[in-house]
């Protein structure tokens, strides 16, 4: 649904930034999935998801990345349990995978596994 308001351009001509945690970064993802398959581009100035509970696909973060403009931050920790709890509910599943490295689409992954202890400390 954010993709499409976005494609529409009801927000005006100027690019946008969007930052999202945990549920609202999936709907970004999704956003940015969205615009990518339909081809709208230069929409979105940068994005920075923290704790996003999606796809570790590189593929589908390389598409992801096809919409930014400038900076694509993923924020994330390993020993989040919130985190896996909401990817495994979200998508029916019951393995987490690990990131792969994902530094060749971002401008920036970070790492924050010594800060949150679980969901809601980031």
């Amino acid at each position: 649904m954010l993709g499409e308001i976005l494609s529409k351009r009801l927000h005006g001509q100027r690019p946008i930034s969007l930052y999202g945690f945990s549920m609202g970064a999936r709907v970004i993802y999704y956003c940015l999935l969205y615009l990518r398959k339909h081809g709208h581009y230069g929409i979105v100035d940068q994005a920075v998801l923290m704790g996003a509970p999606v796809s570790s696909g590189l593929e589908e973060w390389r598409s992801v990345r096809q919409v930014v403009a400038h900076k694509l931050v993923n924020v994330f920790s390993t020993g989040d349990w919130m985190l896996a709890f909401l990817f495994r509910a979200a998508n029916l599943s019951v393995n987490v995978r690990p990131f792969p490295t994902l530094l060749s689409v971002f401008l920036a992954q970070l790492d924050d596994t010594v800060c949150p202890s679980g969901g809601w400390s980031w």
